[in-house]
């Protein structure tokens, strides 16, 4: 069996806490960055829903005011 020096141990240790900070890091931003995606795509969808809403209803009080205007 080989032998493996102490500074080679040191060296493959560091070199694996740093592999796993740097995923943790990388995997904590693509949450982030999911979160505030959902987040977006959320709040536009709420936007668009009271456009929408309010769209409907200003064509529907002109059609009543229309037709209350046409009836008297």
């Amino acid at each position: 069996m080989p032998k493996i020096s102490a500074q080679t141990v040191k060296f493959l240790s560091t070199f694996v806490r740093l592999c796993l900070a740097l995923a943790v890091n990388r995997l904590g931003k693509f949450d982030w960055q999911i979160d505030l995606k959902i987040r977006l795509k959320s709040w536009l969808g709420k936007l668009a829903w009271k456009v929408g809403l309010e769209s409907w209803l200003g064509k529907l009080a002109w059609k009543v005011g229309l037709e209350s205007w046409l009836g008297n």
